[in-house]
């Protein structure tokens, strides 16, 4: 009779146990709401539009860096550049203008004779913040290389360093980063006395 009580007893308690963790999981931002709307892959699991923020703001900063140490003439003009808002923007789109920003910076490897920023080949036709993560990955890899390539005195692995973000962003929130970087390569490309193909 001991050993019944005792057993319901913790099976009371492994069943508290396990609503109080699934209750966890449901109230990670993105979790619950990045399965129905942004798309969750078995591959990469669980990233939302926050992580893809972090990454992105860590690229924008590289960036910045470049400029700074390599085009001097259009720095304040780059630094001055800010944010447009967007709304209802879809990873999807995130991922058309990423795979753009790639484009773009490839004119600079070839100038510098680097390897082209590498692409993510998506699952699906839409794409999920999992890849567009791993897209923007690649562009700041890219653009940690090109310092390197340029410069050897920079200690690169604190180039790759993300600062988690506040509170819980959009992908609208990640495309005005990723057309922030756009105009601010454009600009790098088109100043004056450059020739890229």
């Amino acid at each position: 009779m001991v050993n019944t009580k005792l057993f319901i007893m913790w099976r009371m308690i492994a069943m508290v146990v396990i609503l109080v963790l699934y209750s966890i999981l449901v109230a990670v931002p993105g979790v619950s709401a990045g399965k129905v709307d942004y798309g969750i892959s078995d591959r990469y699991g669980v990233v939302t539009p926050t992580h893809v923020f972090e990454i992105s703001t860590s690229m924008l900063k590289v960036l910045d860096y470049y400029v700074e140490h390599q085009a001097a003439d259009v720095w304040r003009k780059v630094h001055e550049m800010q944010p447009t808002q967007f709304t209802g923007k879809r990873p999807e789109q995130v991922m058309v203008l990423f795979n753009k920003l790639a484009d773009r910076l490839d004119r600079l490897a070839v100038k510098n004779g680097m390897v082209l920023v590498a692409r993510i080949e998506q699952e699906q036709k839409l794409a999920i913040p999992a890849e567009v993560y791993l897209m923007n990955g690649n562009l700041l890899d890219f653009m940690v290389k090109l310092i390197d390539a340029s410069e050897s005195s920079q200690v690169l692995g604190d180039l790759y360093m993300t600062k988690r973000a506040a509170d819980e962003k959009t992908p609208s929130d990640v495309f005005a980063l990723g057309e922030l970087a756009l105009r601010k390569v454009d600009l790098l490309l088109n100043r004056k006395g450059e020739q890229f193909l």
